[in-house]
């Protein structure tokens, strides 16, 4: 088995993860989430917007170093894996410029989207899961009600797709 272009075992994958997120409350004493990255890199960026100046920078603690592993993993597996292309916009339809703004727009919005949903729920899905593993009432809430909704709409996209089922 390739271990890094290979797909993992769901009984490999769940006793790392839960190792991880034991190692984390050992060493940080809290669950390891994008939360409060999210959060510290928000206020540094409307200080410096209300300040018009670029403040000191935001402390590199072990969230930060999450959030940056995060941004640099995913760039790393999509190059071992050979799936990684540049692209402004996708689709070969439309006026070239129009595509490209709308390629970032739509960027933007998810951004925007991300960091609101991470917010209003506290946390992100790693730090409700390492939540959930400490019996967090909140966590088994939010991860409750984000797998009935995320099944709710995949059956509601499969409905409208018109996708035929295989017996068809």
């Amino acid at each position: 088995m390739n271990y890094l272009s290979g797909k993992w075992a769901f009984w490999v994958v769940g006793p790392l993860l839960a190792a991880f997120f034991t190692l984390a409350f050992y060493l940080f004493n809290e669950a390891p989430g994008l939360g409060n990255s999210f959060t510290v890199l928000t206020e540094y960026c409307k200080g410096s917007v209300q300040n018009q100046k670029l403040n000191a920078p935001p402390p590199v603690n072990w969230q930060f170093g999450l959030l940056l592993g995060t941004v640099i993993g995913a760039l790393a597996g999509s190059l071992i894996s050979g799936s990684f292309k540049l692209r402004l916009s996708e689709g070969q339809d439309g006026v070239f410029p129009l595509k490209i703004i709308k390629s970032v727009l739509m960027g933007l919005a998810g951004g925007v989207a991300i960091m609101l949903g991470i917010q209003l729920s506290g946390d992100s899905v790693m730090g409700h899961t390492a939540g959930a593993m400490m019996m967090s009432p909140g966590s088994w809430i939010f991860l409750t009600a984000m797998y009935a909704s995320g099944m709710f709409s995949a059956i509601l996209a499969e409905r409208h797709s018109g996708a035929k089922k295989s017996g068809e």
